[in-house]
């Protein structure tokens, strides 16, 4: 989020979409916020007692604690969701899924198949990536961005798709692209070593970008108030590489830039 901040602080994202997946879903949503404050939309969140003191139970409990906040502190309009575009993977249909159990379960003319055959036919995911936009509502695109960011297992401890518009779906970082265009199209790809330019982060796809985050949250630390010194180092990073953003974009009217991030 401090890349983000720093970002919608100093320059115009006025003519930009925003596409992203896994974490980077809520960093889409982030940066369709259209407030003109981005400091404070980020620090009230990161602020609010469930993640300061990391009290929430797993990652899942987090996205929904998230989501409620947003949508008690914010409206559809504080957002400019048609320019947001969420990556997520297909599992199976829903429906499918229920008429699948409904023939075996309730069918008196249903045949079992042998239990390996019944696992091969009746359990083939659909698998495929898929990109969300035209949302209905706030709530609409925060369902999303927890669906692209749902890991089975590691998001609450149970192997469970995430439900969304009669698909079940999983992480968005799964698909080797759940962008609106390839990475190499994109004006900026925020990734967590997005200014490593001695060849590593380039040299990664998608996978393996999803995988260290994997890694990261597998391991995930429970310090105190260790979100916001992530939320800092980022934007800190940005002061250090801004003669790279000033390429990419231009300023925010009358020459742009917000208050920085210090210590509190």
């Amino acid at each position: 989020m401090g890349v983000i901040t720093y970002i919608k602080e100093h320059y115009d994202l006025t003519d930009y979409v925003f596409s992203g997946a896994s974490a980077g879903a809520w960093n889409a949503l982030f940066l369709a916020y259209n407030g003109n404050d981005p400091y404070e939309f980020a620090k009230k969140i990161l602020e609010t007692s469930f993640i300061k003191k990391n009290s929430f139970t797993c990652l899942a409990d987090m996205e929904n604690k998230i989501k409620q906040y947003l949508l008690e502190n914010y409206k559809n309009e504080d957002f400019d969701l048609n320019k947001l575009n969420v990556g997520g993977v297909i599992i199976m249909d829903i429906e499918k899924h229920n008429n699948l159990h409904t023939n075996a379960n309730n069918n008196p003319h249903y045949t079992r198949p042998p239990p390996h055959r019944f696992q091969i036919q009746s359990y083939v995911p659909t698998y495929h990536t898929h990109i969300y936009n035209q949302f209905t509502d706030l709530e609409d695109a925060i369902k999303c961005c927890i669906g692209s960011s749902h890991i089975p297992v590691l998001s609450n401890g149970q192997f469970q798709f995430f439900p969304y518009k009669n698909q079940y779906v999983v992480d968005g970082g799964f698909s080797e692209n759940p962008y609106i265009c390839p990475v190499s199209s994109s004006h900026l790809h925020i990734t967590p070593d997005m200014w490593d330019f001695r060849g590593n982060n380039g040299n990664k796809n998608q996978i393996e970008i999803f995988m260290d985050l994997f890694a990261f949250l597998w391991t995930f630390p429970r310090k105190e108030g260790m979100m916001m010194d992530l939320f800092k180092k980022g934007y800190t990073d940005c002061e250090y590489n801004k003669y790279r953003l000033d390429r990419l974009f231009s300023p925010v009217s009358g020459g742009g830039g917000g208050g920085g991030v210090g210590d509190e």
